[in-house]
């Protein structure tokens, strides 16, 4: 890749600069406060309407010697003013000299200034030629009908191919035809040659039209006068239409269907249109009658229909113009010769000029005088002004425009031709653009040109540039004033065609104007000079003159040292001013000193030179305060701020008065008005040059298009162009370090005429010259500081466009690729302004620059070049630290496409040193790309830890972080953010490593190809190096005594949930870190259990348990409850872990961290029950964010929601004794159980009961109090008496796996039988607990051994018999079928009990 483009650049000079984007702002306000000036355009209405007349009546101008100052000055004011033209006569092509002999009927002569191109009409021939030097001659001989018109039209688009960029319209009175007209750049030929389509591409019968008039508009419609006076248009298409043809003529001055209908009204009286005009700007067309009548038409809005507005006749006009110039001479005023449009960039209220034989003009508008909206469409046709041409001014010429027969006008410039004598014409050249407007009112000179002959055709070559597109952005789309644009602007060059061939004049701009004057002068010491400076205004004067100062062209070497002496001679010096009604402090009478001008402004309305009200200056010493100003601008007056300077005080100084009070305000004794600082005419016309230089793209961003297809607003040669102006001044402001002061000189003699002056008022007078003195000393140090500023303006801004045309031959779109979107969008947003004078606008030009490196190193091309040229043209955005950078960028490229290792490690190693170097300035991201691409995982590290120093070099960082991140430390945060970005990188890095550890290997697939494996991809990671590589990486930080990387380390290792890695880390940071995180983040409940883990594995399990317990209480809606019993039971064998301290202290903590397991416990229970009641569902979250006393659960939940098993719970853990509390408890366990299986059999519902009761008694049948056996017995046999089904076992079972034992069931049932309760009749079976203890006492016969001890077996059996005994003797009493089966088995139990041998 090599760098685009071969544009010269200038040298900046300067490798660095001292500006500080404070200081350019100064310069850049003051330049803001010219392009304000140059902006304030007075419309061509409003100077007419200065003159006299408004738009609501019409008015004259013209009169008045100010109209034309040229003709009423003479001697070196008249020499100042005159307006120089350059002339140069071109003959007709030899070859088109023989064909006039054989001209039969008709010829004529045009002008194509689009094509630069002149034609020769004779008879059915056409001729085309260049205008400028006769070359390049073209002809069309197709035709067999003499050619009456001739226009150049663009056509249509979409109709015809790209390579014919015009069509070439022809009339004969047969037919018309359209001719394509393409262009052709031969090899080394200077210019584009012309070429006509052989055969016509579009042809329409006239069918008795004849036409007088050809015209096109922008969009490629194509109008034509007839001879009948009607307007006809020449229709055309590409496809088949209009009844089967591609062409058609349409009349719009008749019917409808007018146009397929011969005309039946030859005797009407004819009145043939002989010209069209079409405003594109507006879309209105206007024609012009042989007898003089104006018509107009209503193009729409789009151009593309047609309506008639209006008809003005000749007569309706005279009689208008007789009305308001009732004193002229009435052959001024008829015939109209030529009819010209006002763009609406010049003029949105006047919209036609006509012009008279005479040579007035008429400036007519299509609106009414009540109409304000720019925009409207025509509604009619008015005369506003009269313009009287030069010679009717009272000190006027004798000399006027007569028998003028052509003509033209646009922006400002008026042409008439006039035959004073029928063997030749007079060309009248009436111009404003290089006068002032004196009080808004339009001034011209004039100047005329002798034509050998009659005229033929009148006609501007067209300027097109993109600048001049910009300045008209920055305008509103007005048209700039021809001062503002002359230092790139071409003067304007008319073509003038004749029998004898093409004049052309150009029309000097001020500055050539000033360049002849100086020329003709002989030097600038001349009174002309003076007098252009004074009648100019010393503003506009010096910047016109710095046009010419600062030229390095050799042929302009004499006008430049003639200007810049000019400038020193008129430029004024820089003054303070008193308001004129107090005087200077302390002087007799004295008034206002101060510069006044000559009683002409400069144009622009903007340059006030002349005015000498100032504004009160509001500076204190060593306080850079701004200048407040009124709305209005004054460029004489200060504009930009102070800035402190060693050795440079404050003239406006306010001392204390003896009691310590302010001086008194205005009016009062003793008050002194403080004086205003006027700067120079050469200083304000110096940034008025530069603000005129700058002003395309000062308030433009660089950038336009689409987001995806970015573009530059101005072409390489376009930024060149300025950048030479701008190095240009650069090299005057080098050379002339005398700006200033540059009548210093004549001190002495001013001294002397300041002692004969002031010697009758004795030593008070020398005192007051001796402060006037170094007022004067002071206002020049003031204007020699503001030019120090406007200069570094100067070089800041040649750096900033010079890396723009390097932008630009590199193709904006690929290099804004290689910067982020955020800079992308920002470039779009900032202007010019901006991106020179702000700090954001510095890092655009920064990105800028490794955009272009990028784009180099992207191509593997080598950035040596793009390096030096970079460095050539913005050194102090392009530093050596760049430089560097590019080629650390540019080794690791190569290293990553070197196969041999040795190579390989000696450029990574080289890039890496480079980059340590300017570790502080390089772009990490760009650089750690490339180093990980090489596998350089370790130097990445290296790298940022150099580059977080040379950012923080004083380690605010560290203080920042240690001392709890005040955010009122900007600094430290500062410091602390710029280096965490930095060690950001690391970490990605560490998480691309690992991610690539831990991808898994793909399956071997099948070869694409056969033959040998083909090698490994050195840039592919395998997950076994990576895991490798992401070890040494994190051992590498971990060394580092950095803590800020530690900190960032710890931080990304938390937030990617690397928990166990982080805890491996013995670094003495990691403690403190956590600690600063729990302090700074209570919220964060992670860094807490990151804490109790790392003290638990450190072995300090007291702090680990207290942090748990902590995190156990802590009220979060982020824990629950489950995890609070897991803290607490973590941090009970936290406590229990802790060996040799056998202190009270752990013991306690112990005994409380157990109390609160079992209250948590019985919480979990609570939740785990209300969680099924719908009704409690909203004070769930209570019970999660909590740990809860045992009050709150019993009173707030187990009470009101009827949680049984619950209170039963709370009871037991508070061991609260409330015997019938706890009987009615179980009852309602009981209950709620079997309403529960209430739909459910017997045997389901002994099933249910016996596993609560089994559930529960496992927790409580070790406490009586709890556990109330008896009662609870009593009420499951009154349960199983009621249900019956002959199964008296299942509670004595149930209780037996819960642990009692046979002989304290024995026991309970005996006292149950014995208590002889009458409920068991109630309930159905009297016999029903001796059927249970006979159960029970066959369970002991059946396995004596269940009773495990033989002493209590024995002691059991003797119990067990002496019951049997009493339960028969009891049986026997009661003979029943029953109680014979129950005595029975009694008798068998007792015989089997017998038996026993012990």
């Amino acid at each position: 890749m090599t760098i685009g483009g071969s544009i010269t650049m200038h040298e900046v000079g300067d490798t660095t600069l001292a500006a500080s984007p404070d200081s350019l702002d100064l310069a850049a306000r003051h330049v803001d406060k010219m392009l304000n000036s140059d902006s304030i355009l007075t419309t061509l209405c409003d100077k007419l309407s200065a003159g006299g007349g408004n738009m609501a009546g019409s008015g004259l101008s013209g009169l008045q010697d100010r109209d034309y100052p040229l003709a009423s000055q003479t001697g070196p004011e008249a020499s100042a003013l005159k307006q120089f033209t350059r002339v140069r006569r071109v003959p007709l092509p030899a070859e088109l000299i023989e064909h006039f002999g054989h001209m039969q009927c008709n010829c004529n002569m045009g002008i194509f200034p689009q094509v630069s191109r002149a034609w020769l009409t004779i008879d059915s021939d056409i001729y085309l030629w260049r205008y400028e030097d006769g070359g390049d001659l073209a002809f069309f001989d197709g035709l067999t009908d003499t050619i009456l018109n001739v226009c150049l039209v663009t056509p249509k688009p979409g109709i015809l191919q790209s390579h014919i960029k015009y069509l070439l319209c022809l009339s004969t009175p047969a037919e018309i035809v359209l001719l394509g007209v393409s262009f052709t750049t031969p090899q080394g030929a200077p210019s584009e040659e012309l070429h006509l389509l052989p055969e016509p591409l579009f042809t329409l019968q006239c069918e008795q039209l004849v036409t007088k008039s050809l015209q096109g508009t922008g969009i490629g419609r194509i109008f034509m006068g007839g001879k009948d006076g009607c307007l006809y248009e020449f229709g055309y298409q590409s496809q088949q239409g209009w009844f089967g043809k591609k062409t058609a003529k349409i009349n719009h001055s008749s019917g409808a269907l007018s146009w397929i209908m011969p005309s039946l009204l030859g005797f009407a009286e004819e009145d043939p249109i002989l010209q069209i005009e079409v405003d594109n700007s507006r879309n209105i067309l206007y024609t012009r009658s042989e007898k003089g009548t104006v018509t107009v038409y209503d193009l729409g809005v789009n151009g593309e229909e047609l309506e008639k507005v209006v008809s003005l006749s000749a007569q309706r006009i005279f009689e208008d113009c007789s009305r308001v110039a009732s004193t002229v001479e009435t052959s001024n005023l008829k015939p109209i010769v030529h009819i010209a449009p006002i763009q609406g960039s010049e003029d949105d209220r006047l919209h036609l000029v006509a012009l008279t034989g005479g040579g007035s003009r008429l400036y007519l508008s299509t609106r009414s005088n009540t109409e304000n909206n720019p925009s409207a469409r025509p509604q009619c046709l008015r005369l506003v002004f009269i313009r009287l041409p030069p010679g009717f001014a009272p000190s006027g010429p004798t000399q006027k425009p007569t028998k003028v027969h052509n003509g033209y006008y646009k922006s400002g410039l008026t042409l008439l031709a006039s035959s004073p004598a029928e063997a030749a014409d007079v060309l009248w050249l009436i111009w404003n653009g290089c006068l002032p407007q004196a009080g808004g009112n339009l001034m011209e000179t004039h100047t005329v040109v002798p034509v050998e002959g009659h005229t033929w055709a009148l006609a501007e070559v067209s300027q097109t540039s993109k600048l001049l597109s910009l300045f008209r952005n920055s305008y509103n789309g007005r048209e700039p004033p021809p001062a503002v644009v002359q230092h790139f602007a071409d003067p304007r060059q008319i073509i003038l065609l004749s029998a004898q061939g093409s004049i052309l004049v150009s029309i000097l701009r001020p500055v050539d104007c000033l360049r002849q004057l100086l020329i003709d002068c002989g030097g600038p010491e001349a009174e002309a000079v003076k007098s252009y400076f004074t009648l100019l205004g010393p503003e506009q004067a010096s910047a016109t003159a710095l046009i010419l100062a600062t030229s390095q062209a050799l042929v302009d070497r004499q006008v430049a040292e003639w200007s810049a002496k000019a400038l020193l001679l008129y430029g004024g010096e820089p003054k303070l001013v008193y308001p004129a009604q107090y005087g200077a402090p302390g002087f007799p009478g004295a008034g206002q000193v101060s510069f006044q001008p000559g009683y002409m402004t400069s144009p622009g309305g903007g340059y006030q030179g002349g005015n000498t009200t100032g504004y009160p200056m509001q500076y204190q010493i060593g306080s850079p305060s701004f200048v407040s100003s009124p709305s209005g601008f004054n460029p004489n007056l200060i504009s930009t701020p102070q800035v402190n300077t060693s050795g440079y005080s404050g003239y406006h100084h306010h001392p204390q008065s003896p009691g310590g009070q302010p001086p008194a305000g205005p009016g009062a004794p003793g008050y002194h008005p403080m004086p205003e600082l006027q700067f120079s005419a050469r200083h304000n016309g110096l940034y008025l040059y530069i603000s005129r230089v700058l002003r395309p793209l000062w308030t433009q961003p660089l950038v336009s298009g689409p987001g995806d297809k970015p573009t530059s607003i101005v072409s390489g040669t376009e930024v060149e162009f300025i950048i030479s102006r701008l190095h240009n001044i650069k090299l005057f402001l080098e050379q002339y370090t005398n700006l200033i002061g540059g009548m210093s000189g004549n001190t002495t003699l001013m001294a002397g005429a300041d002692q004969s002056m002031y010697g009758h008022y004795g030593s008070r007078a020398q005192q007051m010259a001796g402060q006037q003195q170094r007022g004067h000393q002071d206002a020049l140090l003031r204007e020699k500081q503001s030019l120090m500023l406007v200069r570094q303006l100067v070089l800041h801004s040649l750096q900033v466009l010079g890396l723009w045309m390097v932008v630009v031959d590199h193709e904006v779109e690929q290099v804004l690729k290689g910067i982020s979107n955020d800079n992308n969008n920002l470039l779009r947003q900032l202007v010019l302004r901006d991106i020179v004078v702000t700090s954001a606008g510095r890092d655009i030009c920064v990105s800028l620059v490794q955009g272009l490196i990028q784009r180099y190193l992207g191509d593997s091309a080598n950035t040596d070049a793009i390096s030096s040229k970079l460095r050539e043209v913005c050194p102090s955005l392009y530093r050596v630290e760049d430089a560097a950078s590019s080629k650390a960028h540019e080794l690791l490229l190569a290293a990553a496409q070197s196969n041999k290792p040795s190579e390989r490690n000696r450029m990574i190693q080289e890039a890496v040193d480079i980059a340590k170097g300017i570790a502080g300035s390089i772009r990490l991201d760009v650089l750690v790309s490339h180093l990980t691409a090489v596998h350089a995982y370790k130097a990445v590290v290296e790298i940022c830890l150099a580059a977080a120093a040379k950012k923080d070099p004083q380690g605010l960082a560290v203080h920042f972080y240690q001392h709890g991140e005040n955010l009122d430390d900007t600094a430290g945060s500062a410091a602390y953010a710029a280096r965490t970005e930095c060690y950001r990188h690391c970490t990605r890095m560490f998480e691309t490593l690992l991610s690539s550890s831990s991808n898994v290997q793909t399956s071997p697939s099948v070869p694409k190809i056969p033959g040998p494996a083909p090698p490994a991809d050195p840039s592919q990671l395998q997950p076994a190096q990576a895991g490798e590589w992401a070890e040494e990486v994190f051992q590498l930080m971990v060394a580092s005594e950095d803590e800020i990387l530690h900190a960032t380390l710890y931080q990304w290792l938390i937030d990617h949930r690397h928990t166990d890695r982080l805890l491996s880390i013995k670094s003495p940071y990691l403690e403190s870190y956590l600690k600063r995180g729990i302090a700074q983040n209570p919220e964060r409940l992670h860094l807490f259990d990151i804490i109790w883990k790392y003290y638990e594995k450190n072995g300090q399990y007291l702090l680990a348990a207290k942090i748990l317990d902590k995190l156990s209480g802590r009220h979060s809606t982020e824990l629950n409850l489950k995890s609070r019993v897991e803290y607490l039971s973590r941090a009970i064998m936290c406590v229990k872990s802790v060996e040799g301290e056998g202190s009270r202290g752990v013991g306690q903590l112990l005994t409380e961290l157990e109390e609160k397991m079992e209250v948590a416990r019985v919480q979990l229970m609570v939740l785990e029950a209300a969680s099924n009641i719908p009704s409690a569902s909203a004070s769930l979250t209570r019970l999660n964010s909590d740990l809860l006393d045992i009050t709150t659960l019993y009173q707030d939940w187990a009470e009101p929601y009827e949680l049984w098993e619950c209170k039963l719970a709370i009871l037991a853990t508070a061991g609260h004794q409330d015997p019938l509390l706890i009987q009615s408890i179980w009852t309602n366990i009981i209950d709620r159980e079997l309403d529960r299986l209430a739909t459910s059999d017997v045997g389901t519902k002994k099933r249910g009961i016996s596993c609560k009761i089994e559930s529960l008694g496992r927790l409580y049948s070790s406490s009586s109090k709890y556990f109330p056996l008896e009662f609870l017995v009593r009420k499951l046999e009154l349960f199983s008496c009621r249900e019956g089904g002959g199964e008296y076992i299942w509670v004595p079972l149930c209780l037996q796996k819960i642990g009692v034992d046979l002989p304290r069931l024995l026991d309970v049932y005996n006292r149950i039988y014995l208590a002889k309760d009458a409920v068991w009749l109630t309930a159905g079976n009297e016999l029903h607990i001796l059927h249970v203890l006979a159960a029970i006492l066959s369970m002991f016969v059946d396995a004596p051994l269940s009773v495990t001890s033989s002493a209590d077996r024995r002691q059991f059996t003797v119990v067990c018999q002496d019951a049997v005994s009493a339960y028969l003797g009891e049986l026997y009493m009661k003979q029943s079928e029953d109680t014979a089966i129950m005595i029975s088995r009694f008798r068998d139990i007792q015989a089997r009990l017998d038996r026993f041998k012990y």
